[in-house]
């Protein structure tokens, strides 16, 4: 009898233990699993190798990109319709946030954008850019070049189109703001043909403001790069009336207009606004002294291969310019981007390059003036491609 006791107590034990053994919610995923899995991935992404010269690890990064794209671009138009998250934060909001950033030049705005080993396409040099210090960064582009037709539709080529959206997702998916400068070098084709070129400038940017409608406020749009030559009257028309295009489909997104005369300072009274959009900021290039900034640069103000070295004269030019840009921002109320600014490397010496990278810098922090540095690479660029690090003798002066 007293086995027969002992034995069903075993099994009364046995079954209370298994009533309280936590079971897996159904339909729930394991986090940890989830966790690990999730973390896997990261590294694969982050083990990336020199991709300016690795064709393979470039097809891998632009499909990756390409994935991300598709993911934007097909959200659900109701988010912006609703007052979602996409485009509803105000001008104040975003470029605020809006301070140092640097030029990504070379591939979308000629004919070699579908060249895959550029490193538009890279998103680890977004990343780059990212820990450096930067908040944002100017994507020069000209989807002209790249037009299936004429008139009257002047479609895109999508193809084309699909490049400036890595390039966008990979600044985005970085941490950065990303500002498209759509007719970078464009300038000239208005000029020659004002009336017919117009339309086309109209079309394209309608195509582009469609495409990324649903986009989050962390894409900017800068209408054109250094108008020349065009009578202001006709530039502002042209300007106002792409805003009214693009509000259309991005009724708030921060659009940043050009002076004439190359984005002159001298200009930015000339500008003209839209009445009640507190959206637009006007976009100047500052390269006072042009004689020292562009020194080596016989297509440029320097105008021959010798060596300027600079002086407290021109960093006092510096400090005027930026003077009268703030000047205009406290009469004005408009927000002021300095787009382009640096030095031609070439023949300039780097204790100068530093001291004048330092002031400039330092002045606009005062000022509390937005700007971006021209450029990442090239001849005035402050990353070396070969070296894979930055030139510290510009970075090291950067006042963030």
């Amino acid at each position: 009898m007293k086995k027969i006791i002992a034995l069903f107590l075993v099994l009364l034990l046995t079954l209370a233990v298994g009533c309280n053994e936590k079971k897996p919610t159904p339909g729930k995923k394991d986090t940890t699993t989830s966790s690990s899995t999730v973390t896997d991935s990261s590294d694969e992404n982050s083990s990336s190798e020199d991709t300016v010269s690795d064709n393979s690890s470039k097809a891998s990064e632009i499909s990756s990109a390409e994935s991300r794209a598709d993911t934007k671009n097909n959200v659900s138009s109701s988010s912006t319709a609703s007052g979602g998250d996409k485009t509803t934060a105000p001008a104040e909001h975003i470029t605020d946030r809006l301070k140092n950033g640097i030029n990504l030049s070379g591939a979308l705005e000629g004919g070699n954008a579908k060249n895959y080993s550029d490193l538009m396409y890279d998103i680890s040099y977004y990343e780059t850019i990212r820990a450096a210090g930067f908040d944002h960064v100017r994507i020069t582009a000209n989807p002209a070049y790249y037009m299936l037709s004429d008139a009257p539709d002047y479609t895109v080529d999508n193809e084309y189109m699909r490049l400036v959206d890595l390039a966008v997702n990979n600044a985005i998916d970085s941490g950065l703001i990303a500002v498209l400068d759509f007719f970078h070098g464009w300038a000239g084709h208005l000029i020659r043909d004002f009336d017919a070129n117009s339309v086309a400038f109209y079309k394209i940017w309608q195509q582009v403001a469609e495409r990324y409608r649903d986009y989050p406020d962390t894409l900017m749009f800068e209408l054109i790069n250094e108008p020349n030559k065009i009578p202001t009257g006709m530039l502002n028309e042209l300007q106002m009336k792409t805003v009214e295009i693009i509000r259309e489909t991005n009724p708030t997104r921060v659009i940043a207009l050009a002076a004439n005369d190359n984005n002159g300072v001298w200009q930015m009274w000339n500008t003209e606004f839209p009445a009640n959009d507190k959206n637009c900021i006007i976009s100047l290039h500052v390269y006072d002294d042009m004689s020292f900034t562009h020194q080596g640069a016989t297509w440029g103000g320097g105008g021959s291969k010798a060596q300027v070295r600079l002086t407290e004269a021109t960093k006092k030019n510096v400090t005027s310019t930026l003077e009268k840009c703030k000047n205009y921002t406290e009469r004005t109320g408009h927000k002021i981007w300095i787009s382009e600014w640096g030095t031609y490397l070439e023949v300039a010496d780097k204790g100068d390059v530093s001291d004048y990278t330092n002031h400039f810098t330092k002045e606009c922090k005062r000022l509390g003036l937005a700007h971006c540095y021209w450029e990442f690479y090239h001849g005035f660029g402050m990353y070396d491609l070969k070296a894979g690090k930055w030139k510290d003798f510009i970075l090291d002066n950067f006042n963030f």
